[in-house]
């Protein structure tokens, strides 16, 4: 299968042509998940992310005046749909008080605002909970990415709930200065 001109592709997709614009699909649809990938890490929400660029992009083909590239055209789609996804994160996790993904959320936003190689604080923090005993990296996991309560963690455990939030708090803090140190080492083999 031969590679079609983008341009071609989208001047037939502007008139309508369906196949036309499910080749530009084809073409560029691994390309935008890896983006938005970089700064999403729920993959069905990447899914809906890439999803709904692609939607995007069909609805403004007509506003496409080639000035940039069709790959770079479609990133900055990618790139809006996927802050605006931060922020909303951001804020519903303000409101569950939710701290550690609400400070993941907030380092993420201004990152891809300012810095797409911003990735190393995210390594940083996915090295230091990989480095985490099984015990507080199973809370961790449970608590902030599976979005358990501590009270239903207690029950589940028989600890009592302050016990478990102290511990929490504890890991946060183990988390904090496990971060700070690994950007720090990074910041001086640079």
């Amino acid at each position: 299968m031969s590679v079609e001109d983008p341009a071609d592709l989208v001047e037939r997709a502007r008139k309508g042509s369906a196949p036309a614009f499910s080749q530009i699909v084809r073409l560029y649809q691994s390309r935008v998940r890896a983006f938005i990938g970089r700064w999403v890490r729920d993959a069905s929400v990447v899914e809906d992310l890439a999803q709904d660029t692609f939607v995007r992009a069909y609805r403004a083909l007509p506003n496409y005046r080639g000035e940039s590239s069709l790959a770079v055209w479609l990133l900055g789609i990618a790139r809006n749909l996927a802050l605006m996804h931060l922020r909303d994160e951001s804020r519903r996790r303000a409101k569950e008080s939710d701290v550690l993904q609400l400070a993941l959320s907030r380092w993420l936003t201004p990152a891809l605002e300012t810095d797409p190689d911003h990735d190393r604080a995210l390594s940083a923090l996915e090295a230091c909970v990989d480095s985490l005993p099984d015990h507080s990296a199973e809370l961790v996991q449970a608590h902030y990415f599976q979005g358990r309560g501590v009270a239903e963690m207690a029950r589940a455990s028989g600890k009592k709930e302050s016990a478990l939030g102290m511990t929490l708090l504890r890991i946060r803090e183990i988390l904090r200065r496990c971060v700070r140190a690994r950007l720090a080492g990074s910041e001086a083999n640079a």
